[in-house]
């Protein structure tokens, strides 16, 4: 089985260098945040008001899924930005107003600014570094080809590493899971890992989680109490958050941990049986996996709107779990049948369900019916 998955472009860079261009996004009649675009480069993404973070929660997973779906179109940033002009609002996303202003901020930061007066990023000053990656190769390629200095993340009381089984929390930021929590179970060890396909939004992610564990181990927290800590706790705009639903899980090793967040591909060229997941008695996506490759994953259907996108969850952490039990895809896809209703995932009915589709793409066909 192979580590990672396929790895795709999926978005828009979220750090514009320069100008902005930006439109209100309205919720109930409530502004809840600002979709912006870079003025002169591939940069988008969406701004909360953190003072309607309990409405807008997920807001930012709403547009981030639009904004991969128009780079995945084609679409310049500037006209992603366009592109939900008048559309009907969205139930957690809300919406664009068609007669809403378009303005320019000077930067990014002049957005913030203006969407959270006063606001300072406890982050900040970490974040100002030279992003790059552990052995110091930079992440963002605008801005030199040169030697930089590693981002280090905060060391913690806790050792960060172990021999032994640890615990772990899946940790979701913007609707995807980008890392995990974990603690030793047999010794004071505990820290973050990051998923491989999270890239730099899972290596960045880890920082508030590390500082977390540094403030649990003021408190005299072992580290499981520290694991199960901030369990259910508000979304950070930078660590994210793990899920008051979230399953703690073992492994056998933190070895074996850092070996299988890879998980599955996301993708395949190839044939895939599939399955439908069903909830309160209507379809909402697909459960499918590639016979040839290490491809599975959920496929949500348009038409099933935030109850098919909110299941995502749920399924990438039991093919997760299944990876880690060292399950081929198409039996991690079958692990499930008949298994009882998840109120958020859904259930897949029974064996009987299986279906073969010659391509993904065909299954994303019927999805669209």
């Amino acid at each position: 089985m192979s580590r990672w998955p396929k790895r795709v472009e999926s978005s828009y860079l979220p750090d514009p260098l320069g100008a902005v261009r930006y439109v209100p996004v309205t919720l109930s009649g409530k502004v809840i945040g600002y979709l912006y675009a870079g003025k002169s480069e591939s940069a988008a993404g969406f701004v909360r008001r953190l003072e309607v973070m309990d409405m807008a929660f997920h807001a930012p997973w709403v547009w981030s899924k639009r904004l991969t779906e128009a780079r995945t179109a084609g679409l310049e940033a500037l006209e992603a930005l366009r592109k939900w002009r008048g559309a009907p609002e969205d139930p957690e996303g809300g919406a664009i107003a068609a007669d809403a202003p378009e303005d320019e901020a000077e930067s990014l930061d002049a957005l913030e600014e203006l969407a959270n007066p006063g606001y300072v990023d406890p982050l900040k000053d970490f974040f100002a570094q030279e992003p790059t990656w552990p052995d110091g190769t930079p992440i963002d390629r605008r801005k030199g080809w040169g030697p930089l200095s590693p981002m280090k993340v905060p060391e913690t009381s806790y050792p960060a590493s172990t021999d032994g089984p640890v615990r772990y929390f899946p940790v979701v930021l913007q609707g995807k899971v980008v890392g995990y929590l974990w603690a030793s179970v047999s010794d004071d060890a505990a820290h973050w890992q990051d998923r491989g396909d999270a890239g730099a939004l899972g290596y960045n992610a880890g920082v508030p989680w590390v500082m977390r564990l540094r403030e649990a181990g003021a408190q005299g927290l072992t580290p499981l109490q520290a694991l199960r800590k901030w369990k259910g706790a508000p979304e950070d705009p930078r660590g994210g958050a793990i899920p008051a639903d979230a399953e703690e899980r073992e492994a056998p090793s933190l070895r074996a941990l850092q070996e299988f967040t890879g998980d599955y591909a996301a993708s395949t060229d190839q044939a895939v049986r599939y399955y439908p997941v069903r909830l309160h008695g209507r379809t909402i996506g697909y459960l499918w996996a590639s016979v040839p490759d290490d491809a599975a994953s959920y496929l949500p259907r348009p038409d099933a709107g935030a109850d098919g996108e909110n299941a995502r969850i749920v399924w990438e952490q039991r093919l997760h779990e299944a990876v880690l039990d060292a399950l081929t895809p198409l039996r991690a896809v079958r692990k499930w049948c008949g298994a009882p209703e998840d109120p958020r995932g859904g259930a897949i009915p029974g064996e009987g369900e299986e279906q073969l589709a010659p391509s993904l793409q065909a299954l994303e066909d019927i999805a669209n019916e």
